[in-house]
Parts: C-alpha cells; sequence; structure tokens
C-alpha cells in the first residue's frame, strides 16, 4: 500500500469511528479530519501517474488498495450524511413553523422579524 493511501485510510477510519456516535462535539471534530484527509487525497492524487510506471502485480495492488479507499469514503460519506440528516431533522422538530432561529428560514433566506406580542390591560 502506498503511504499516502495509508495516510487517508487511517484519517478516514478515525472520522468513521466519531461519526458513529453523531453528536454535535464528534461531528464538528471531524470537520479539521476530513480537511487533512482531503489533502492526503490530494497527495495520493499526485503520486497515480507514478503507478503506471510500477510492475503489473503492484499496479493490480494498488488499484486494490484505492478500491477499498473508495468502500470506506463511501461509508464516511454515509455516515456523515446521516448525522447531517439528523441534526436537521432535530432543528426542524425543535422549531415550530412560526417560528425561525434567527429571522432565517431552513432554507438560508431571512425574513422579516414578526410582530413583537404585547398585552395591555386597562383597569
Amino acid at each position: 500500500m502506498l503511504p499516502e493511501i495509508e495516510k487517508v485510510s487511517r484519517k478516514l477510519t478515525r472520522i468513521g469511528r466519531r461519526l458513529l456516535n453523531p453528536t454535535a462535539e464528534a461531528f464538528e471534530g471531524c470537520l479539521p479530519e476530513i480537511a487533512s484527509a482531503v489533502a492526503a487525497l490530494k497527495q495520493v492524487q499526485a503520486h497515480i501517474p507514478e503507478v503506471k510506471e510500477r510492475k503489473p502485480q503492484q499496479q493490480l495492488a494498488i488499484r486494490e488498495d484505492l478500491l477499498t479507499l473508495q468502500a470506506e469514503l463511501g461509508r464516511v460519506n454515509a455516515l456523515v450524511q446521516n448525522a447531517a440528516r439528523l441534526y436537521k431533522g432535530w432543528a426542524r422538530s425543535v422549531l415550530r413553523e412560526d417560528m425561525s432561529a434567527s429571522n432565517y428560514t431552513s432554507a438560508g433566506k431571512s425574513i422579516p422579524a414578526g410582530p413583537k406580542h404585547t398585552v395591555a390591560v386597562d383597569g
């Protein structure tokens, strides 16, 4: 296995473990690790042309490693998507339809603040 592929694989494994318990802290804690994994993937991509210069058996082994890496990426992507859906659903259940967080819709568009309700009693 190329050291770069192994590095990405380790990062994805750590991210996947964190996201098995999708707390807000775990989700946020994965963001730097995801950025680091992306940088490592760029290193892998830079070494792809060198693979063509290797023996066919080595090329096959590297191809298998890349397919394994692709599967790991798919698992992490699914965990990230599920965590995002979980928190999106949670936010919807917490906020009533007539109440928006900071006067923004779920699509991110601003809406005018509703009228303030007051009660006056004359007596």
